[in-house]
Formats: C-alpha cells, sequence, structure tokens
C-alpha cells in the first residue's frame, strides 16, 4: 500500500501466510488494537534484535552536521530511528514545513529510515534543515518531547 498526501508518501506492506493443508482451524476472535499487534508482531519476528521498551523512540543513525553539495546533484538527507510506536516525520527548513512536490520526495520505510530527497538541488536549497520526529499517538505526544535533528546544507 502507498498512501500520499500533502506532507509526503509512505509505504506499507504485510505479508499473509496460507496454510494449504485443507482443515479448517477455529479460533477465538478477539479484537486488538495495532499498537498491541504491531508489539505482538514484532516480538515474534525479530529475535535477533534488542529489545526496545515500549514507547521509546532510539535514532540509529543520524543526520549529518553539514552536508555540502554541487548544484545539479540529488539532495538526499536521512536518519534511521527504531521504534514500536508509529511515528510522524515532519520535514522543515526555516520554519517553514516542507511537502512533496515536483522536486522534493518525503519518504520512510519499515526499516525506521525517514528520508526527505531533493532532485537537482538549486542554490535556493542550501539552508539548515529540521527533522521533527513526533508519536502519531496524540496521548503519547503530549507527553513525550520530540525528537528534533538538525543538519546544515551549502550548495556550491
Amino acid at each position: 500500500c502507498v498512501a500520499h498526501n500533502r506532507v509526503g508518501r509512505d509505504r506499507c506492506s504485510a505479508f499473509i501466510y496460507v496454510d494449504g493443508s485443507g482443515k479448517q482451524k477455529h479460533r477465538k476472535t478477539e479484537t486488538i488494537s495495532s499498537y498491541e499487534e504491531t508489539v505482538r508482531f514484532s516480538s515474534t519476528t525479530s529475535t535477533s534484535q534488542p529489545t526496545i521498551k515500549t514507547g521509546d523512540i532510539e535514532v540509529t543513525t543520524n543526520l549529518p552536521k553539514a552536508l555540502e553539495i554541487t548544484e545539479g546533484e540529488e539532495l538526499r538527507l536521512f536518519c534511521v530511528v527504531r521504534s514500536d510506536l508509529h511515528l510522524i516525520p515532519t520535514w522543515s527548513k526555516a520554519g517553514r514545513t516542507l511537502a512533496f512536490d515536483g522536486r522534493r520526495r518525503i519518504t520512510r520505510n519499515l526499516q525506521g529510515e525517514m528520508c526527505l530527497t531533493i532532485d537537482q538541488a538549486m542554490s535556493t536549497d542550501a539552508g539548515r534543515y529540521t527533522l521533527t520526529i513526533t508519536p502519531s499517538d496524540p496521548t503519547l505526544a503530549e507527553s513525550m518531547e520530540p525528537i528534533v535533528l538538525n543538519t546544515r546544507v551549502d550548495v556550491n
């Protein structure tokens, strides 16, 4: 599934395992939240990764402090985060929120990479970029400090 809106683009995928034995199994159905399902899924599938406490956001790859590129090149800013929460990344430049347009792509993937890509960088793309990461759950967003990462971009 790929969803687009004014903030950016997000991609999601799922695996469905089908038992071909022909035997029908009856299961008690229960309603669980997507958060509980995420925790259950991640705890059963990723045994080699260290466990993250519920509600933690860990930046495993930070944005560079400064980046210098040549005009016309692709500008790609990214960081990698790990969390058991659904996160909302917001990219901004000089206090203005950036959105997907013809040259800018805002993406993230299931491995936690949050990326801003600008095709054919121009001198006007130089400046200070900020990535703010907040949990999508409004209750958690009130009680948690957002993660704020900054980088400086120079275009020559």
